[in-house]
């Protein structure tokens, strides 16, 4: 389990050789605090939108009375927290030196305490907390000219869930090429949802009969009780003169040179267990200008009429290169 929020750890951090233990001041922490940017090794103790400590669930009978609200939470802060990773770049390649902090969790009456733990990976990219017992273990990973997706992208956890020296947590991050600049535009339009077809300029994000994309959806019956009707759909989306590529990558800052494709269809089922009557997608994309860049679709085809959402980004000098400047 894996959770994200631009909240930081705010707790003072200590030094540590890696599988060495180090006692550090303590810094509570309130349950809002406790949901950090950082990989959990513990997705039990996880707090999933509310309360989790175990007053709060005594009281609100989510637990039984067989033991005090005490001795749970010194058996929750009896677990071991021994996590072992390894950090590689979008190559594959391990990445020495990488600084990772460990904050080591622990439950109160009043909410979570923190302890930070610091180590570094070794040459071959590995790096190990040991010798730790608490609720949980938030781990993050740092280095300069690297990116570590904010949300979960580039994390893997061990097979199983449960990491060792034989069988680590991955952390990819994306080697910074350097950023370019980029272009932008967006669409934001009312579709047929009839089979009509309709093309926009994506330089401009306007609906242009020569414009180089073009979407065309269906859906039966034509007309539906929008939030009581399921229905069939689907719909197609073309690159005219250039083409599309499925994104599905955690780092998608480097456009593919070739596996384009002038057009994909989608269709959706009433009878489809998982129906939804919206679709999101993203994808690389080839212009006819000769520019590569990325795509960000949504469909919303319960609307009548229906709606698009596109958002595009191109990298006007023709490189694949679509990273952009984060530090803006």
């Amino acid at each position: 389990m894996v959770a994200y929020h631009e909240k930081q750890m705010t707790p003072l951090s200590v030094e540590i050789p890696a599988n060495e233990n180090s006692q550090k001041e303590l810094s509570t922490l309130t349950e809002k605090d406790f949901l950090t940017n950082t990989p959990s090794t513990n997705s039990k103790t996880q707090p999933q939108g509310g309360s989790t400590n175990v007053s709060s669930q005594l009281g609100q009978g989510l637990i039984g009375e067989s033991k005090t609200p005490q001795e749970m939470i010194a058996e929750k802060n009896r677990t071991s927290q021994d996590f072992y990773g390894k950090v590689i770049d979008q190559y594959g390649q391990p990445i020495a030196n990488t600084v990772v902090s460990g904050a080591l969790i622990t439950e109160t009456d009043e909410g979570f305490e923190a302890k930070n733990y610091t180590v570094q990976s070794d040459a071959g990219g590995q790096f190990e907390f040991v010798g730790l017992y608490g609720a949980d273990l938030n781990v993050k990973v740092k280095k300069e000219g690297y990116k570590m997706g904010e949300r979960g992208e580039g994390y893997q956890e061990a097979l199983g869930g449960k990491s060792n020296a034989n069988n680590r947590a991955l952390f990819t991050m994306w080697k910074l090429r350097g950023a370019e600049p980029l272009t932008g535009s967006s669409i934001d339009a009312k579709i047929p949802y009839d089979g009509g077809a309709v093309s926009f300029d994506t330089v401009s994000g306007k609906e242009s009969p020569d414009g180089d994309f073009r979407i065309a959806l269906s859906r039966s019956p034509l007309n539906i009780k929008r939030g009581k009707d399921k229905f069939s759909w689907a719909i197609k989306i073309e690159m005219l003169h250039g083409g599309l590529v499925e994104e599905n990558d955690p780092y998608p800052y480097w456009a593919p040179g070739e596996g384009y494709q002038a057009s994909f269809g989608f269709e959706i089922d009433s009878n489809d267990i998982a129906w939804k009557n919206q679709l999101a997608k993203n994808f690389y994309v080839k212009t006819s200008r000769g520019e590569y860049g990325r795509m960000h679709l949504e469909v919303f085809s319960a609307l009548t009429p229906a709606r698009l959402q596109a958002d595009f980004s191109f990298n006007p000098s023709g490189s694949q290169n679509l990273e952009p400047d984060f530090s803006k």
